[in-house]
């Protein structure tokens, strides 16, 4: 019998050490599970980082260049037909552009996945603008998580716009069980994530210490961890907010999920964001979503319908609409449906397989 071709798949595939799990982990272990594996084998290539928090470049220089040896002797082989490549911005992106461009040496095909919003920050530099145009020159398809980020990045390339196609983030919806919501007099918000200044936990902070002190009784689930921790942390304790807020730390597993499913309101106030898996888990769990106007979220969420969307940055625009949510519980119960079938009818796993496998076909 005749081995299969086979996919080098360079994404993070562990958790990071500090016990927290990103979308990445999420969508290459999705894919991987997927029909895609009744006609390709992988090799994974881990690029899983230590921390989000700071570590020195020398290290992570270190570390890039043992990838790039590994990814060379990995795509040389005459059975890899195909490179995966997940990549965040910054030093994330010079690494995999590498890769990109040896993909290309060697004849094979290359789907780059560009997955952080803080790219928009690298375009705005002249020489990272070039070296992203060059890296999308080489690769086959750049895959791009919504018409936005199509746009955004096709425009560095203009010759080939065929190359620049739109692959919403996936799940297999049969992988996720989130307990059954009971109603309760308390309102339970829910931010998980990366708490940094970058995903707007302290516009959270302050749009809660902004809210109606008569609204009726509600409790803010902070589960993540990251630089500003303790500095959220302080703050709530200076504006006097400890009795509305509970700090979790990371969850994950299935007390992520009991997290996602006894939330009544999903918050994500981020300023930078490709199309966040963290979102759409909320709105498979059926929890009404508030999250700000940035990368393709604007593609997904429809205000007042299946979510609530405002201006990023915009304290008293996040604070209005919280305020509608917690006080009017059928508001939340129709969003909250809405919500589910958007996630069920655009982002299944079923749609992406079979694009994918049809782009491999020699």
């Amino acid at each position: 019998m005749n081995s299969k071709p086979k996919i080098v798949f360079v994404s993070s595939f562990k958790k990071n050490a500090d016990g927290s799990t990103g979308g990445w982990a999420h969508d290459s272990k999705t894919l991987i599970e997927s029909e895609i594996s009744n006609h390709y084998d992988w090799v994974n290539l881990d690029t899983t980082a230590d921390s989000v928090i700071h570590v020195s470049f020398v290290k992570r220089l270190f570390k890039a260049l043992k990838r790039i040896v590994t990814f060379l002797n990995i795509i040389r082989r005459k059975d890899v037909k195909v490179a995966f490549i997940f990549t965040a911005h910054a030093f994330s992106f010079y690494e995999k552009g590498i890769m990109v461009v040896l993909a290309s040496m060697f004849g094979k095909k290359s789907f780059v996945f560009p997955r952080s919003g803080f790219a928009i920050d690298d375009l705005k530099t002249g020489w990272k603008r070039r070296y992203y145009k060059n890296v999308f020159k080489k690769a086959t398809f750049v895959v791009c998580q919504g018409e936005n980020w199509k746009k955004t990045f096709g425009d560095l390339y203009p010759k080939d716009p065929s190359k620049f196609i739109i692959v919403k983030n996936w799940f297999n919806i049969n992988d996720f069980q989130f307990p059954e919501k009971i109603p309760s007099p308390k309102v339970e918000l829910l931010f998980l994530g990366w708490v940094d200044r970058n995903k707007g936990v302290f516009d959270l902070v302050d749009a809660i210490n902004d809210l109606d002190k008569s609204l009726p009784d509600f409790n803010v689930n902070i589960c993540g961890g990251g630089a500003d921790f303790d500095g959220v942390q302080q703050k709530v304790k200076d504006l006097g907010l400890n009795s509305k807020f509970t700090f979790h730390g990371w969850v994950k597993g299935d007390k992520k999920n009991q997290q996602l499913g006894n939330a009544d309101v999903f918050v994500l106030p981020s300023y930078a964001e490709g199309l966040p898996n963290s979102m759409l888990e909320a709105m498979l769990a059926k929890t009404a979503v508030v999250v700000s106007d940035v990368g393709s979220i604007p593609e997904v969420i429809e205000t007042g319908e299946n979510g609530f969307m405002y201006s990023k940055g915009n304290v008293k625009a996040l604070k209005d609409a919280l305020e509608q949510l917690i006080l009017n519980e059928q508001l939340r119960r129709n969003v909250s449906i809405n919500g589910y079938e958007t996630v069920v009818k655009h982002h299944n796993i079923k749609n992406v397989e079979k694009y994918l496998l049809s782009l491999m076909k020699d």
